[in-house]
């Protein structure tokens, strides 16, 4: 099933609800649009919003592609420091050995192959926010150290003997349950409270699906206005983007949305292709899909069994298809028991 071109496609058509959050004007910096038609993310905004005019440390935390990144950039915006930079570093991504000259950079020779010195990310978001994403794939050992520049507001470069006073907002983001990690032994108890000044929890996107158009359409409405195109989804379509369980979140749609646009011309049910490949199936002889009435979790399960089982066991291949990030498949793997 192709997409329409009957009528020309604007995200707002047909849904006056429809609240594309955040304006240039709103902020001295440009304000990234959170594309709702939700009332939960409508609350969690005014929220967001209120305490972006303080200091307070904040912990964002939802599920891969729910846009916590997003909701970071708007809390900066929407600050005192929103003339300020706004870094961001994925705590995940950074090599033990060298966390500290990342975050809090060295001075040359202070070892093998630091031919030059390097100002750290807490020097450089001085005056504005670093975001610190996925901080629960923060080493045990490395902890103190961020907590440590976290009570101070000082930093000492590697190789150092001097510290440096900085003036950042930390904004933390992650897709895991840091309470649970406490009592686990695997995060500080110490550091959870310090980046938890107060927490925002954004919902999955299952959990809101009057929000599954409305950002398919802004998806949508990008491209057509990319392409210069007038492009629409039909009434088939669009029961299949409601219906689908969206794993990977606003990610995922996004995924889907960009593969029908794009094979429009060449593949016919671009659409239901995608979605396809995404879709659990049921642990039953028919083989049939799960039903939208079944249990979240199950389904969850189920999907995450079944891309195991067509990734040969990879948890990588299997967190791509699924559209999540590594972390969370192996988070997700542990808590089914798969």
């Amino acid at each position: 099933m192709s997409l329409s071109t009957a009528v020309p496609l604007d995200a707002a058509a047909g849904s006056p609800r429809l609240r594309a959050v955040g304006s240039a004007a709103a902020s001295r910096t440009s304000v990234p649009a959170f594309v709702s038609e939700s009332d939960a993310i409508a609350r969690l905004l005014d929220r967001a919003d209120k305490l972006a005019r303080t200091d307070v440390p904040l912990l964002v935390t939802g599920e891969s592609g729910t846009g916590k990144e997003v909701l970071a950039r708007r809390i900066h915006a929407r600050s005192r420091r929103g003339d300020g930079p706004l870094l961001a570093e994925n705590c995940a991504a950074i090599h033990e050995s060298l966390f500290e000259s990342e975050l809090f950079g060295h001075h040359r020779g202070a070892f093998t192959g630091a031919d030059r010195s390097r100002i750290g990310l807490f020097q450089r978001a001085s005056g504005g926010t670093l975001l610190l994403d996925e901080v629960g794939e923060l080493p045990l050992g490395l902890q103190s150290k961020l907590l440590r520049v976290l009570e101070q507001g000082r930093v000492r470069p590697v190789g150092s003997s001097r510290e440096i006073d900085v003036d950042v907002r930390v904004l933390s983001a992650t897709n895991r349950d840091l309470a649970e990690l406490v009592r686990e032994g695997r995060f500080r108890e110490d550091l959870y409270y310090r980046l938890q000044g107060a927490q925002l929890d954004i919902p999955p996107l299952r959990d809101r699906r009057e929000d599954v158009l409305a950002l398919a359409d802004h998806f949508l409405a990008e491209l057509n206005a990319d392409h210069g195109t007038r492009y629409r989804f039909t009434p088939s379509q669009r029961r299949m983007l409601v219906q689908h369980p969206w794993f990977g979140n606003a990610r995922e749609l996004r995924n889907a949305v960009h593969l029908a646009f794009h094979s429009r011309d060449e593949l016919s049910g671009a659409l239901e292709l995608a979605l396809r490949v995404e879709a659990p199936r049921a642990p039953s002889s028919s083989g049939g899909l799960l039903t939208r009435l079944a249990p979240l979790v199950e389904i969850e399960r189920e999907a995450i069994a079944l891309a195991l089982e067509e990734s040969g066991g990879n948890r990588e291949r299997a967190a791509k298809r699924l559209g999540i990030s590594r972390s969370s498949i192996y988070e997700r793997i542990r808590r089914h028991g798969l």
